[in-house]
């Protein structure tokens, strides 16, 4: 028995005037987009040329796109996926693209396409592989449980059904509000049979932790630059200051005092010779007392400082100073009252 080879060429060109015909007479809506309806033909005659040389991921993936471009109306490029589907091994789609194919086809009148496709996807169903689900929960007991099979949502009522799937892994998600979500992975193997999945009552998802309040306690207020040691410190060192200036200026009055006792006195030679000693000994005392005054400014301003420098920052301490001054003839100090609030 001898076989009619085709060349390539033709056999894409037959296959593209099966996939046109369908198309524009199994048409529902309005007319395709000329620029898509280009496209589509392109792919489909790819994706044929594709499939006979028997690489089916990528004649699948162009027949695919080409079906979708023609929003699923092209009867003969659906038949033509599924032919591509059953070669590859994922029957389950096959088998579903033949019996839509099969239904849109009878209402459209096109008998023979309606009964090839309908053959083809009996012939298939005794090798599907099929997966039901065993759901301990009934749905009325949780009323948001959702499970998706294969990316798609399932109804309740198809949850114990064996559904037609391919061979490979096969993604199952169970949610529900409130609940742990579940993922099952399941190994489809591509014998006929049925694979019974069990889906288990969600366990409650745990309880959020508490909010953290948003108000947050008052920091603590920075400490004052002026502090209770560093008041303190001011005030002794000013009094300090004042206390210099003082005697500075008692320096200059003992020296004009003197000088003004020298000649009272009748004072001549060096050392002096009096005949009146007490001037110039006055002199020399209030002298003694501007020495005491400068010094003891002096110390103070000092004492003033070390208190500033040293001083920590801190609430403000109210702190008033009273300095006081006394001199004689025989005696000079300054004294410094501080009181603290």
């Amino acid at each position: 028995m001898h076989r009619a080879i085709f060349p390539t060429s033709a056999r894409a060109l037959l296959s593209v005037c099966l996939w046109l015909a369908p198309s524009i007479a199994g048409a529902q809506s309005a007319p395709l987009d000329p620029a898509a309806q280009a496209q589509a033909e392109a792919l489909f005659s790819e994706g044929t040329t594709l499939l006979e040389a028997g690489d089916f991921a990528a004649a699948c993936s162009k027949l695919s796109a080409a079906v979708e471009l023609t929003r699923g109306e092209a009867l003969g490029g659906k038949v033509m996926l599924a032919r591509c589907f059953e070669r590859s091994g994922k029957l389950a789609s096959a088998w579903g693209l033949y019996t839509e194919v099969a239904a849109k086809a009878a209402k459209a009148g096109q008998s023979a396409r309606a009964s090839e496709a309908a053959a083809a996807a009996e012939s298939l169903s005794p090798r599907l592989h099929r997966v039901a689900l065993v759901v301990a929960a009934a749905p009325s007991a949780t009323p948001s449980l959702t499970i998706v099979l294969a990316g798609r949502t399932l109804a309740p009522g198809a949850w114990s059904t064996p559904l037609p799937v391919d061979a490979g892994p096969l993604e199952i998600v169970v949610s529900a509000e409130g609940k742990t979500s579940l993922h099952r992975r399941v190994e489809v193997p591509a014998e006929p049979g049925t694979t019974r999945v069990e889906v288990p009552a969600l366990e409650d998802a745990p309880a959020a932790p508490p909010k953290e309040s948003a108000s947050r306690p008052a920091p603590e207020p920075e400490g004052s630059f002026w502090s209770g040691q560093r008041a303190t410190g001011l005030v002794i060192g000013l009094t300090g200051l004042v206390g210099v200036g003082v005697g500075g200026a008692l320096g200059f009055v003992a020296i004009g005092a003197y000088d003004d006792g020298l000649v009272e006195g009748g004072c001549t030679g060096s050392p002096p010779v009096c005949d009146d000693i007490q001037p110039v000994n006055d002199a020399r005392a209030l002298g003694d007392a501007s020495t005491i005054v400068l010094f003891s400014g002096v110390g103070l301003a000092a004492v003033g400082a070390v208190l500033m420098l040293t001083a920590p920052n801190a609430n403000v301490v109210g702190a008033s100073a009273a300095p006081s001054v006394s001199i004689g003839p025989d005696h000079a100090f300054v004294s410094v009252s501080v009181a603290y609030d």
